[in-house]
This record gives structure tokens, C-alpha cells and sequence, in this order.
């Protein structure tokens, strides 16, 4: 049996604000040597999906500008890290 920092984790980030917006969303791993993976782009629902095929101790970046404005700006745990 796989410990759990062997499970996959994958990222979405949600726009729910109705209007496109540039966003960017990054996933890394607990493994320094697995590559982070990003995404980003003007959507209008979300950014992603992105996944990582090992590493459930990860972290997220995710970023949101509405015009000139950032709203989002943002780093969180994935999985059970602790």
C-alpha cells in the first residue's frame, strides 16, 4: 500500500465572478524533483484542471486581475500534509 504522499493531487481554480478574467494556477508537488505544473490564461469558468501523478502533500498558486485589479493572489495546502 502507497503512503498518502504517493496519491495523485490535482488543482482547479473556480471563476465565479460571471466575466473572463486573466488567471494563472500553479501546482507543485512535495517531491523537489517533480516539475511544478501551471496553467493560465483569460477563462471564464476556471483554470485547469492540473495534476500531479504523485506528491499528496502539494501547494497551489492561483492568481485573478479583474481589469487592473488583482483579486486573487494566493498560496494553499493540497492533501493531508500533516
Amino acid at each position: 500500500m502507497s503512503s498518502y504522499s504517493d496519491r495523485p493531487i490535482c488543482a482547479v481554480f473556480f471563476n465565479d465572478t460571471g466575466a473572463a478574467h486573466s488567471m494563472r494556477l500553479k501546482l507543485s508537488t512535495n517531491y523537489t524533483s517533480i516539475p511544478d505544473v501551471e496553467g493560465s490564461g483569460t477563462f471564464s469558468s476556471y483554470a485547469g484542471p492540473l495534476y500531479q501523478n504523485r506528491g499528496y502533500c502539494g501547494q497551489t498558486y492561483s492568481y485573478m486581475k479583474a481589469g487592473t485589479k488583482v483579486v486573487v493572489d494566493n498560496y494553499m495546502t493540497v492533501g493531508a500534509c500533516n
